[in-house]
């Protein structure tokens, strides 16, 4: 999956999300954390286009002080450079997927922030996934020693 945080362009329109139940992961940048932030996302397979895989991903984007969430979101798959760590959370309904993307756009992150990044936004969408009955306390537990989540820092003015 490392492929899909570039640059890619977006295919919903072409390839969007249907009603089949599909199963969901996330993926960490890289296959082990070495102290710096880490990217992370959600994401779903949502068929081919020209026979390439397209997975429809759940992800704050962008740099530390430059953040921002779009969704819907679908790219091409593009083989691995390197080993991510990937996750499975479950297998999910379309109306639990559209749930889920309305969890995450629900998420408050400041898009200027050097302190709450990546890690941070997962961590608050995998909590109140938790709450709402969409995943384990066992299934947040290893994410977040995996990757490691990190919990919200008070932002320090620039």
């Amino acid at each position: 999956m490392g492929g899909i945080r570039n640059l890619a362009p977006n295919v919903y329109n072409i390839c969007s999300d249907d009603e089949s139940d599909k199963e969901v992961f996330i993926e960490a940048a890289g296959s082990s954390y070495n102290g710096v932030e880490r990217h992370v996302l959600m994401y779903w397979d949502n068929g081919t286009l020209n026979q390439a895989r397209v997975v429809q991903v759940v992800e704050l984007v962008g740099i530390p002080g430059d953040y921002t969430f779009k969704s819907p979101v679908a790219r091409l798959h593009r083989p691995m450079q390197h080993p991510d760590t990937s996750s499975f959370l479950g297998e999910f309904s379309r109306e639990e997927r559209d749930i889920i993307i309305e969890l995450a756009r629900k998420v408050e992150f400041d898009e200027r922030s050097t302190k709450n990044g990546y890690r941070v936004w997962l961590r608050e969408l995998l909590e109140t996934m938790v709450q709402e009955g969409f995943l384990s306390d066992e299934t947040f537990e290893v994410i977040d020693r995996e990757v490691p989540l990190v919990k919200r820092r008070p932002q320090v003015d620039q």
